[in-house]
């Protein structure tokens, strides 16, 4: 009997398609993750209370709510208030740092960078997350190769 490992879910919210498109390529191929995009800032609080993400990725610059704004949002919610929150943005990261501690982002990830970068600051946000799963993954394999002896 195979186990599927569940996926670290993902919520990225950018009101550029493009950037959305780029998250969910550059997330979903290691298969480790389910991504989910939205482009609207004021839907994306609905379409975290639907998917339960177990982090966010935001833009900051978004029209009509920005990301520091959706930020403050998703923390009024109990299921979402301690999930992690990345921001990716096109901002000068110097003058992030000091404002995103108002928004709750645990990290800070520059647009333009290497495809990586916005990876591993995911990775080392859903880390916990992934030990676990594996942990699980691997405890499936060895229940099911004893009980098929």
């Amino acid at each position: 009997m195979m186990y599927r490992q569940p996926k670290v879910r993902v919520l990225c919210v950018d009101d550029e398609p493009a950037i959305c498109d780029f998250l969910r390529m550059i997330l979903g191929e290691s298969g480790d993750f389910l991504v989910e995009t939205d482009t609207d800032s004021f839907a994306a609080l609905a379409h975290a209370q639907r998917f339960k993400p177990d982090l966010i990725v935001l833009d900051i610059n978004m029209p009509g709510q920005n990301g520091f704004e959706l930020a403050a949002a998703l923390r009024q919610e109990p299921w979402l208030r301690h999930r992690p929150i990345i921001f990716y943005s096109g901002m000068n990261p110097r003058t992030i740092p000091s404002r995103a501690g108002i928004g709750g982002a645990v990290e800070v990830v520059p647009k333009g960078g290497p495809p990586a970068e916005i990876e591993a600051a995911v990775r080392r946000q859903a880390g916990e997350r992934l030990t676990l799963y594996a942990a699980s993954q691997a405890e499936l394999r060895r229940f099911a190769t004893r009980t098929s002896l």
